[in-house]
């Protein structure tokens, strides 16, 4: 991921006997990866424990500065880590292993982060897993790559828009269409429209079709972009 990169990481854990299980469990999964060299020891606070190895994996640890955050406090019934400050990440596979550590522990939250060229992305971990979003600043009349938007108009004028984000413009085709059936079923169980006017079980092609037919439906694919559609 390179150098010059700004991260803030936030996680935390209910203040409860559930929660200090939590981060028990942390603290002895995270002394396991050998990589962070971290050694048990009994009068540790768990937090700092925790805040410790987020700020070694984030780069933050060997060269901390006035840039540097770590704090670790109880707020509102949650114990809080916090860790925020610039520095060379270290390998993928050691952030991975921290993370996974937490997400096993059930102690939830995330890692925001931003590189010297802007680049964005976040790590989150939620629900015992880890996820990894990403995101681009994009300027003018600059479209996002791997962003396609899909729109399509509500059947009715008091339903909203359906509208997802997709990677490519291929995948747009099988979402509109699985939201032309849904919505056909909905109408033909509402008894508004006629049971043979969609065939919910031809291909994605004719279903919208169909429904672009029956229901007087449209919609739109249109690559992301910074300026407003």
């Amino acid at each position: 991921m390179g150098s010059g990169i700004y991260s803030s990481a936030n996680f935390s854990a209910q203040d409860n006997d559930q929660g200090r299980t939590a981060l028990a469990y942390a603290v002895g999964k995270l002394q396991d990866i050998s990589a962070l060299g971290l050694t048990p020891d009994g009068e540790e606070d768990a937090g700092a424990v925790i805040a410790g190895a987020l700020a070694k994996v984030l780069g933050l640890a060997e060269d901390p500065d006035d840039f540097t955050e770590v704090w670790n406090a109880l707020i509102g019934g949650r114990y809080i880590v916090s860790v925020s400050g610039e520095g060379v990440h270290s390998d993928p596979g050691e952030i991975d292993a921290v993370l996974s550590a937490l997400a096993e522990s059930d102690v939830n939250g995330e890692i925001t982060c931003e590189s010297e060229d802007y680049d964005r992305w976040r790590l989150r971990v939620v629900g015992g897993q880890v996820r990894k979003e990403s995101g681009e600043i994009v300027y003018g009349d600059d479209a996002i790559a791997a962003a396609w938007v899909v729109q399509m108009q509500g059947h009715d004028d008091n339903m909203f828009d359906q509208v997802a984000v997709v990677g490519s413009e291929a995948e747009a085709t099988p979402i509109l269409a699985e939201w032309a059936r849904e919505a056909a079923k909905n109408l033909v169980d509402a008894g508004a429209l006629g049971e043979g006017a969609v065939d919910v079980t031809a291909d994605d092609a004719i279903v919208l079709e169909q429904w672009a037919d029956a229901g007087g439906v449209k919609w739109e694919v249109y690559q992301a972009g910074a300026q407003n559609h």
